[in-house]
């Protein structure tokens, strides 16, 4: 090679400068970084970031490091009750971080704890002051499905795709919504066999990737 290098001498330069890289901005943006490393299946580096860099972060960044947590364990198969626990620490963190809201309803409807679920879903409505209120009308949607309120549903997810250059904020981490128009399926074909079949958890906090 030109000027004496090597393929390997090259090579170990490009991985200096991405660990590099990957340092200074899990620095600089930590809930970005633990987002990333969720959404390209790094999971088990996530949840361990997440876990040790809450405590030290800055304050506003701590409620989108345990969200990316809780739905990082989530998209591995893990503890719903310990996503759960994340998620309710957000809100206490944070009660107006209105995706945590929308995510303890969508836990609890999974551990088949629909009362639970919309004791969460009006938690939230006191929070943001009413509805409509600060809290935006596709968060109420485990709330709407539970109680059947397909209208407003489908009602608040055109206005988000309105709102959001036709594609809107909501996507879950398996990538789909529920159909407005649709019945509950039998329970032997779902993933979690207790309850309702609820809308995916908002997987971050960034605004790039959900109106949270």
């Amino acid at each position: 090679m030109a000027g004496g290098g090597s393929p390997g001498s090259a090579t170990e330069l490009a991985k200096l400068t991405v660990g590099a890289a990957e340092y200074v901005y899990s620095k600089s943006q930590p809930t970005r970084w633990a987002v990333y490393l969720s959404e390209v299946e790094r999971y088990d580096e996530a949840i361990t970031f997440c876990r040790t860099a809450v405590a030290s972060a800055d304050p506003a960044e701590r409620p989108g490091l345990l969200n990316t947590w809780a739905t990082t364990i989530l998209s591995t198969g893990g503890s719903m009750r310990e996503a759960l626990a994340l998620h309710r620490a957000d809100v206490k963190l944070k009660p107006d971080f209105w995706v945590a809201h929308f995510n303890i309803q969508n836990d609890l409807m999974i551990l088949g704890d629909e009362e639970g679920a919309w004791r969460a879903g009006e938690d939230m409505r006191t929070a943001a002051g009413g509805r409509p209120g600060r809290a935006p009308e596709t968060h109420y949607g485990n709330w709407d499905y539970l109680t059947w309120n397909l209208r407003a549903l489908l009602d608040g997810w055109v206005a988000d795709a309105e709102a959001n250059a036709g594609l809107g904020t909501g996507t879950g981490a398996a990538g789909w919504r529920p159909r407005p128009a649709m019945r509950p399926e039998p329970r032997s074909r779902w993933k979690h066999s207790a309850g309702p079949m609820p809308i995916p958890p908002c997987p971050a906090t960034v605004p790039a990737i959900t109106a949270g």
